[in-house]
This record gives C-alpha cells, structure tokens and sequence, in this order.
C-alpha cells in the first residue's frame, strides 16, 4: 500500500501548534528564570550570613580589645593607688617615728629640768644635801652643755631647758 501523504495544516491547526510550542518555551523559560532566581537568592542569603557573621565576630573582637584595655586601665589605676597608698603609709611612719623620737626627748629633757629645779629646791631648804647636789647639778649642767645647739636634738633640748 502506498502512504498518504499528510495533509497540509491547516492555518488554525498551525496556529495552534505554535501556541502549544510558545507555551512550552513561555514554561521552560518561566522554569529557568525562577531557577536562576532562586540560585540568585540563595547566594544573596549565604552573602548576607557571612557578612553577618564577620561583623558579630569584628563587633566580639572589639569588645574583647575593649574589655582588655579596661581591664589594662584599671590595674594601672590600682597599681598606682597601691604606691600612693604605700608612699602615704612610708610617710606616716616617719612622722610617727619622729614624733615619737621628739616625745622621748621633751620628756627626758623635761624629766630632766624638773629634777633640777627639785634639787634645786632642795638645796635652798637643806644646806646638808647642797653636797650631794652640787654633783647631780654638775651632771644636768654637763648634759645641757654636751647638747649642741646645731644639732636637732640638742636645739630642741636647749629650747625646752
């Protein structure tokens, strides 16, 4: 048997024959593009989380030098405060130290005077006792002269005699 051949299309068939194709390529280039949307996105997102995340590590990395430094100023600041407070306390000994020298020797030299104004009372009532005053009298005499006046402790004796 011999083949027929086809009829020519007809133009409403062709027409929509070409319908059927544009939809087809109108479908795939629709799926295409919201491929590339998606794959667009996608790398936009994964951009975005690593930008997100250098910056929460550079924000973590600043508060860390941050913290440092304060912590660097504040034991700074304590170090300083442990030498004021260390020179204070230096100090004070020394004022008591002397103060307390200084007290020791007002109440010798006091102790002292009093002791030669006693005998010399004394000798005034008592001409026997005047003997044994006269070598007490020629010790405090001694004491006071041995006294410098240049000296700190002999000036301070000499201001109290």
């Amino acid at each position: 048997m011999k083949r027929k051949s086809p009829e020519p299309l007809t133009l409403s068939q062709k027409t929509k024959m070409w319908a059927v194709e544009d939809t087809q390529t109108l479908a795939a280039f629709r799926a295409k593009l919201h491929k590339e949307l998606e794959e667009h996105r996608a790398q936009e997102d994964k951009e975005f989380e690593e930008r997100r995340v250098q910056r929460n590590k550079e924000f973590e990395e600043r508060r860390v030098q941050r913290n440092k430094e304060s912590q660097e100023r504040i034991a700074e600041t304590e170090r300083y405060y442990a030498e004021v407070r260390a020179a204070l306390n230096r100090r004070f000994e020394e004022w008591h130290d002397e103060h307390r020298y200084r007290a020791a020797i007002e109440n010798t030299v006091s102790t002292v005077l009093a002791a030669a104004l006693a005998i010399s009372l004394i000798s005034l009532v008592s001409p026997s006792f005047h003997a044994s005053v006269d070598g007490i009298g020629a010790r405090i005499t001694s004491f006071l002269c041995s006294a410098s006046k240049d000296d700190e402790d002999g000036a301070l004796a000499w201001q109290l005699a």
